[in-house]
């Protein structure tokens, strides 16, 4: 969203009326929860926070899905041997 302007969004919504739902995926901190709420404040369109599973970032939970991978794929590695 390029931090908290919801220009963007706005034209998106303008050209797009069915869209009234927003499912904001943001990182577990400040400038995210400003982001939902920045959201919420447009008429007619729902906000709902998605946040990262592990952490506080969305590079936090990518490298600890990457990590389970590479941990899985030794598993099956050495289960064939």
């Amino acid at each position: 969203m390029g931090g908290i302007s919801t220009l963007a969004l706005r034209q998106f919504l303008k050209n797009h009326p069915e869209v009234t739902h927003c499912l904001v995926c943001t990182d577990d901190d400040e400038a995210g929860t400003l982001s939902v709420a920045a959201i919420k404040e447009i008429a007619g369109v729902q906000a709902e926070p998605f946040l990262p599973v592990f952490g506080n970032d969305w590079n936090d939970t990518l490298m600890e899905a990457q990590r389970a991978q590479r941990v899985g794929n030794r598993k099956k590695s050495t289960e064939r041997s």
